[in-house]
């Protein structure tokens, strides 16, 4: 994935850069306008501003808008203007010339007195030049990004459904602050479904891209987005495919918009502004996009995402839509807890994240108490998915369980949701999630017996059940992969491997080197250095964590879900199986069962 600015955006930082410079009206060349004029080509300040001004209004009219990293410079720019603007009043006036003759005079005169003149003094020039450097280090630590391609041979559809269940939950959510509203929060929640949209390439080439990763995991090799194919030099290699290319496979990376912008901020308990410029953010994801047809992929086996505390689905769109580019149905749910940085409801209202301590000061509980009833609440939610799914999958709208509403709809002006009549593989179904959802995931894999394989990835263990912790998940294997931050959190790396020691035969656990928590999230794409310096992610390449997360994940999926029944191997997956060599160099250790 790159994260950039734009060329005109650059461009736009070292013009007013240069014209902060050539305004200054100070010796700051220690010698005289020869100096100058040699040093920059006689270059006047008036001319860089103009170009500035005319890259400026490109940005602002041809682009998606400005962000607020851009803010320092275009304060400058500002300033400047309003300097060159009182020169030009006051030669006109002095001169009894028109504002059109003043102009043309200094862009185009050659004599540097011929025409007012853009000249500052030294302080107020080194403050220019201050800000803009400071515009450039903010786009520095907060860049554009391109979303990260996807491996798979499918593009990739979305859809979301608004759900309000008719049979009440397991466990009531937690009282509400009430500010945010009611007493209790209601039943309704959001589920958004991701699904392979199209046939990009064959499923030979596509099998062959997976090997030469593997192949290259092996030997230590960096995947060569530009290398070209020993087939006529033609380029297949998964990563240079674009699945941008067309306006109908764009989706914004914000679900809500600013509310969820919003939503993260109050969690997170900084400024909104630092989250504003998400909404330029776009993924390769068609919203109601034409579900690929049964001769190229028939069913499609379901994956339901629980995401984290303080989290929306959204955070972890490079999983999903990677999923989903690999034939898996994956349907995230928004969760209606109190514990997701916000969801919107029905009516339009959004409600944000609850703070723990409100929570256990109206309900005179436990830190557990709390967080165990979100989770039995998250579990229902779960169920309550999967119950949709299957309705779905049978196509009859009035044998549907639950109430439910589509936000895509073609009143919106937009497509009716695809026909996912006997399209999903209900017999194939795995849970997974992080964090909060890692939890959510693996509960609900021991409660609900249509899920056959669970995906917990840096699983919270603070909210699970007693039976899941003294007993493990005994019924479906189970996948777990932690960051290095949570192994070297004893409390939580030793209630894991407590849980995984008693859990399936086949059940694995890695712990990814040199990660951290949100490794496993997009928000590592969007600010690595930010979150790096805030220790939220580890020391390696998100995209690099990414990936080798990823491949372990669909290797554990498709060998115990999209193969399920297929073969009397019910083994660890073959990438699972390869030798030592492979996980040191992915950066990935083993965790072992005590003997």
């Amino acid at each position: 994935m790159m994260m950039m600015m734009k060329r005109r955006e650059i461009a736009y930082l070292w013009a007013l850069l240069l014209c902060s410079a050539l305004a200054c009206e100070h010796d700051w060349l220690g010698g005289s306008e020869v100096l100058r004029r040699v040093a920059f080509g006689g270059v006047r300040a008036t001319r860089v501003f103009v170009a500035a001004s005319l890259l400026l209004a490109s940005h602002l009219f041809a682009w998606r808008g400005s962000r607020w990293q851009m803010a320092p410079a275009m304060l400058v720019h500002f300033f400047l203007m309003s300097v060159y603007s009182a020169a030009v009043a006051k030669w006109c006036n002095e001169s009894h010339v028109t504002l059109a003759d003043a102009v043309q005079a200094s862009l185009f005169g050659d004599d540097a007195a011929a025409g007012p003149q853009l000249v500052v003094t030294l302080w107020p020039a080194i403050g220019a030049v201050a800000l803009v450097l400071l515009s450039a280090v903010l786009n520095w630590l907060f860049p554009l990004v391109q979303f990260p391609r996807l491996r798979g041979p499918f593009r990739v559809g979305v859809t979301t459904y608004h759900i309000v269940p008719s049979t009440p939950p397991a466990h009531k959510a937690p009282k509400a602050n009430k500010e945010n509203g009611d007493e209790e929060s209601p039943d309704e929640f959001n589920l958004r479904v991701y699904y392979p949209a199209g046939r990009r390439r064959s499923a030979a080439q596509a099998g062959g891209d997976r090997d030469r990763m593997i192949n290259e995991m092996r030997h230590g090799k960096q995947n060569d987005v530009d290398g070209d194919d020993d087939d006529g030099g033609e380029q297949t290699h998964a990563s240079s495919i674009d699945y941008t290319d067309a306006d109908i496979f764009r989706s914004p990376w914000l679900v809500h918009g600013h509310a969820t912008a919003s939503g993260f901020a109050r969690f997170a308990k900084i400024p909104p502004f630092l989250f504003s410029h998400m909404h330029n953010f776009q993924i390769p994801a068609g919203r109601n996009a034409p579900l690929v047809r049964r001769q190229e992929c028939d069913k499609l086996p379901v994956i339901v995402f629980s995401h984290g505390l303080g989290a929306t689905p959204c955070c972890y769109h490079a999983t999903m839509l990677e999923l989903a580019s690999h034939g898996y149905l994956v349907a995230a749910v928004e969760h209606n807890d109190r514990s997701s940085a916000m969801i919107r409801m029905r009516d339009g209202e959004v409600r944000y994240y609850t703070p723990l301590a409100d929570l256990k000061e109206q309900r005179q509980a436990t830190e557990y108490e709390v967080r165990h009833a979100q989770l039995m609440h998250r579990v229902s939610e779960v169920a309550w998915s999967l119950d949709h799914l299957a309705a779905l999958n049978r196509g009859d709208r009035d044998d549907f369980p639950h109430e439910f509403y589509s936000t895509m709809s073609a009143s919106h002006g937009r497509r009716e949701p695809p026909d996912f009549t006997g399209r999903i593989d209900m017999g194939r179904v795995a849970s997974m999630g992080h964090s909060f959802g890692g939890a959510t995931a693996t509960e609900s894999a021991r409660l609900d017996y249509r899920i056959h394989a669970c995906v917990n990835l840096d699983g919270w263990q603070l909210p699970i059940s007693e039976a899941l912790q003294n007993n493990g998940l005994e019924r479906v294997p189970l996948f777990m992969m932690q960051s290095y931050h949570f192994k070297i959190w004893k409390r939580n790396h030793d209630a894991l491997m407590r849980m995984y020691e008693r859990s399936h035969k086949d059940s694995v656990f890695y712990t990814l080197q040199r990660s951290g928590h949100q490794n496993f999230s997009d928000f590592g794409l969007f600010a690595p250095t930010v979150t790096r310096l805030l220790k939220a992610v580890g020391k390696r390449d998100p995209r690099e964590a990414l990936d080798v997360i990823h491949e372990y994940v669909l290797s554990f999926l498709d060998h115990h879900i999209r193969k399920r029944g297929d073969n009397e191997d019910d083994g660890a997956p073959p990438l699972l199986r390869l030798d030592h060599e492979i996980h040191r160099l992915s950066g990935v250790e083993p965790e072992r069962r005590k003997q």
